[in-house]
């Protein structure tokens, strides 16, 4: 019973952990962390454009 998380389980945690920390460090977080330590609305207007699959397009991401 102590030992519920099968190697798969444990792999794929690892896995969303790294999908999470790269989030965290988005330039989309940035701005969400810093317009909430300033009291403002966040400006998500630089980062609203993708292609035509979801693609990033936009300047924050150099593309």
């Amino acid at each position: 019973m102590r030992d519920r998380f099968t190697p798969d389980m444990t792999d794929q945690f690892e896995l969303e952990l790294e999908h999470f920390r790269e989030r965290l460090s988005s330039p989309e977080a940035k701005e969400a962390f810093k317009a909430f330590a300033e009291r403002r609305p966040p400006d998500f207007s630089p980062f609203q454009h993708c292609g035509k699959n979801g693609d990033r397009t936009d300047r924050a991401y150099g593309v």
